[in-house]
C-alpha cells in the first residue's frame, strides 16, 4: 500500500494574513506584549500560547472563528476590525484573492457590515438594485437591527481640499493603518 501525503487544507490566504497583521497592530497600539495578550486570553477561558500568537501575527498560523472572537474580545475591538484591513483612504483598493478582485475599501466595509452587496450591480434599473440591496440586508442581519454605514462626507470634503501631506522625516505613521509605513 502506497502512503499518501496528507493534505491539510488550504494555505493561509490574504484574509488570514490580514487577521495576523491586525492583531499585531491593535496589540501594539495597546502597548501590550504577546505575553500580555496570551494572559488576557487565558483569563477569558480561551488560552492561546505566546508562541501561537507570534505565529498568528506572522501569518504562519490560521485563526479559527472561536479564536477570532476571543482575540477581538481580548483586544476590545469588533471582529470585523481584525478581518478587514484599515486603509489610509476609503477609496484605496483592497487587493485580495479571497474576494477575487480589487475592491475599494469602503465597498468591502459596507459589505461586511451588511449595508450593501459586494460587486457591481447587474442592472441599470434602480428598483432592481434597491431590491437586491434590501434582500441582501434581510439576509445579513436581524430584522430588529438597523445598520447604516457610509463615508463621513464632511471628513471626505476636508480630505479633498487639504490632502494629507506625506509624513515628515522622523514622523511615525499611525500604526493601526496600512500604507504610510510601507507595510502591507
Amino acid at each position: 500500500m502506497q502512503e499518501r501525503d496528507r493534505v491539510r487544507g488550504n494555505d493561509i490566504g490574504p484574509a488570514g494574513k490580514t487577521v495576523g497583521d491586525r492583531v499585531r497592530r491593535v496589540r501594539e497600539s495597546l502597548e501590550w506584549t504577546q505575553h500580555d495578550l496570551s494572559r488576557v486570553l487565558t483569563d477569558r477561558g480561551r488560552p492561546i500560547p505566546v508562541s501561537s500568537i507570534g505565529r498568528i501575527e506572522s501569518g504562519q498560523r490560521k485563526v479559527d472563528v472561536d479564536d477570532l472572537l476571543a482575540l477581538a474580545l481580548a483586544l476590545d475591538v469588533s471582529p470585523l476590525s481584525l478581518l478587514l484591513p484599515f486603509t489610509q483612504r476609503w477609496a484605496d483598493y483592497i487587493d485580495t484573492d479571497t474576494i477575487g478582485t480589487q475592491v475599494p475599501a469602503l465597498d468591502v466595509w459596507r459589505w461586511a457590515l451588511g449595508v450593501a452587496p459586494l460587486g457591481e450591480a447587474s442592472s441599470n434599473d434602480f428598483s432592481d438594485v434597491a431590491n437586491a440591496t434590501r434582500d441582501f440586508q434581510l439576509r445579513s442581519y436581524p430584522w430588529w437591527l438597523e445598520v447604516d454605514a457610509d463615508i463621513n462626507h464632511r471628513m471626505l470634503e476636508i480630505d479633498r481640499r487639504f490632502p494629507s501631506p506625506p509624513l515628515a522625516p522622523g514622523e511615525k505613521p499611525d500604526p493601526l493603518y496600512e500604507g504610510d509605513d510601507g507595510s502591507a
